[in-house]
């Protein structure tokens, strides 16, 4: 006994022939038949006139887009029409009832409220309905269609959809029928929303915002350092004693000779000691870590509203490319994803509890610590690298 098995495919703009493989088992044997098969056209299936599908995809019919729009933008207009024609007639009838009531007061109690005219109801309800199924009208965004067949050991098989979207910087936001027995049963309408780029980080170095501080002495010759030619024996990571409240920031010293004499208040005519010290004092207690991005992690934020037979659900989720999430009903995979390209992905950021900065290559951070604990409890002890001329 022989019977005939009828499968229809579903539309698509994808030009190329689907393969469709069948396998049939009976008994212990079974044979598998190959068929490629055109696919239906895809703008035979895009509704009617003034209907969300033709505005959505205006390329299928453009005669009838063009009226569409002509229809619409029409009937917009002779509602406006229709309006003012009712508030000035309003207007005017305020105006009238105004002048009879300063004229006499037998009129007065003779005038009758007028209703509304009610005839352009129709239209105002007509219009309302097409602007609302334009603002929910949104592309149909398929691009590839795959549909399996698959059979378990109990006999009951079962149809697989797969479809493939692109989404493009122009096109944001695609939607996607459901069908079943050759009518439409819902919808799928998917928002993509910004990449989110998340830091494989390497750890440079750590700092604090400091504001640079000049903490100065004067010693006249032979009292306090000023001893044996110090000025140029001085060494730039050196503290004397007459700088020692400095000490607990990290900074460099340095020395410049200076007049003497009693002219100066000194007694001695040779060389007095000018001793200098610039310190990096922090502003705050926050501590910055300096890092540099290895790699870059993307994730596609998304939001779906899946609607079937009038119940509608929605969803928020962050899909990772190449892994499949369950939403709903449905496993959304992300197949491909260009990498974004900007030399801010190679640049140093300096991160914190709460903010982080851009710091450029050629800028120079003025204190390197090694670690945070010591950024934040032994800042004395990190390192200075930064040296006026």
């Amino acid at each position: 006994m022989s019977k005939s098995l009828y499968y229809k495919l579903e539309h698509s703009p994808h030009p190329e022939q689907t393969k469709i493989r069948l396998k049939v088992a009976m008994q212990n044997q079974t044979s598998i038949t190959d068929i490629l098969c055109d696919p239906p056209e895809f703008c035979d299936h895009m509704g009617y006139f003034l209907s969300k599908s033709l505005i959505g995809n205006p390329h299928c019919w453009p005669n009838g887009a063009v009226a569409s729009a002509i229809i619409i933008a029409y009937t917009i207009l002779l509602m406006l029409v229709a309006v003012l024609t009712l508030i000035m007639k309003r207007f005017n009838v305020r105006r009238r009832f105004g002048c009879s009531s300063r004229s006499t007061t037998a009129n007065l109690s003779n005038f009758e409220l007028m209703a509304l005219n009610r005839k352009l109801t129709p239209i105002a309800i007509l219009v309302l309905a097409l602007l609302i199924n334009v603002s929910i009208a949104c592309q149909h965004g398929y691009l590839r269609h795959t549909i399996d067949l698959t059979c378990e050991s109990s006999n009951i098989c079962r149809y697989i959809y797969n479809r493939e979207v692109l989404f493009n910087r122009v096109h944001r936001e695609l939607c996607i029928l459901i069908r079943h027995n050759n009518r439409t049963v819902g919808t799928v309408k998917i928002s993509r929303k910004p990449l989110l780029l998340s830091c494989s980080k390497v750890s440079l170095f750590f700092t604090r915002d400091t504001t640079p501080r000049v903490y100065q002495k004067t010693r006249c010759p032979q009292a306090g350092s000023c001893v044996d030619d110090k000025c140029a024996t001085i060494a730039p990571e050196e503290i004397v004693p007459e700088l020692e409240a400095s000490a607990k920031y990290p900074g460099y010293s340095t020395c410049t000779s200076s007049c003497s004499g009693l002219v100066c208040g000194c007694f001695l005519p040779l060389p007095a000691c000018s001793f200098f010290r610039l310190a990096h004092v922090p502003r705050s207690e926050e501590v910055f870590e300096v890092v540099r991005c290895q790699d870059w992690k993307l994730s596609v934020p998304i939001d779906v509203k899946i609607t079937m037979y009038n119940t509608e659900k929605n969803y928020s989720e962050l899909l990772t490319p190449y892994i499949s999430k369950r939403i709903g009903d449905f496993n959304v995979d992300v197949i491909s994803i260009q990498e974004p390209h900007s030399q801010l992905l190679n640049s140093r950021y300096a991160i914190s509890d709460t903010e982080a900065f851009v710091v450029p290559d050629q800028y120079r951070l003025p204190v390197k610590c090694e670690s945070y604990d010591m950024a934040f409890s032994h800042f004395r002890n990190c390192t200075n690298d930064m040296i006026c001329a």
